[in-house]
């Protein structure tokens, strides 16, 4: 599934997909929603994809939200084969289901991406994988508000070399990365400066066991942060 457009500029919707594959690549798909509502009924959970494969490989794909009402979950790409380069960007509107530049259950999950620049959005995961590689995932807030938000999130697995930029916005929590199991995290970013940022927490790293190196945090203009890199 290559090079297919979904554009949304009103209505009801449980579900897009903007290229479905069962086992092959989808790549360089796009959704747009300017306005609308999409929901979950009570016997399956709706949602909206950039790409989606089975197990095949999932990049390059986009979803923008510029309005409405999104009570789904969002992916930029999803997989359980390799899920890389996908961005998911919210302008304006309410995005209450959970948000995922790119998600893999099996394998790498490299260069996604999550801009957020206004609306309202709950939970953010630019990268969200349990088995292989989670690098390069970048988290850029310049706006808006929201709840909680990584740049990568893992279990046993490994992360290196993620990134959370915010230059505006209010948040309840903003981590880079988020280790539940006993993998290894390296080299991430978490940049903070702009007009007065609003966290309740900013937290480089967060691990349940594992290893943790080279972690930098940069915080300038923040306003009444609780800022923390720990391992817990």
């Amino acid at each position: 599934a290559m090079g297919n457009t979904i554009v949304i500029n009103d209505g009801f919707a449980m579900s897009l997909i903007g290229g479905f594959s069962r086992d092959g690549a989808s790549e360089n798909n796009s959704v747009t929603i300017n306005n609308g509502t999409l929901y979950n009924d009570s016997v399956s959970p709706g949602s909206v994809y950039g790409g989606y494969s089975g197990e095949g490989p999932v990049s390059r794909n986009i979803v923008e939200i510029k309005g409405g009402q999104i009570d789904v979950s969002v992916y930029g790409g999803r997989s359980a084969g390799n899920v890389s380069n996908n961005t998911v960007s919210v302008s304006n509107g309410t995005v209450s289901g959970a948000i995922y530049g790119g998600y893999s259950s099996s394998a790498d999950v490299v260069g996604n991406r999550i801009d957020i620049t206004g609306g309202s959005v709950g939970t953010v995961y630019s990268a969200l994988g349990y088995v292989g590689q989670v690098d390069s995932n970048v988290l850029n807030i310049s706006g808006g508000e929201g709840s909680w938000a990584y740049a990568a999130y893992i279990r046993d697995n490994s992360a290196n070399a993620n990134v959370v930029q915010i230059t505006g916005g209010s948040f309840r929590n903003v981590t880079g990365v988020r280790m539940r199991g006993s993998g290894k995290v390296t080299n991430t970013v978490f940049a903070v400066s702009g007009d007065h940022p609003e966290l309740n927490q900013a937290i480089g790293v967060q691990a349940d066991a594992g290893t943790v190196e080279n972690t930098t945090m940069l915080l300038s203009n923040l306003t009444a942060p609780s800022a923390s890199i720990f391992v817990a």
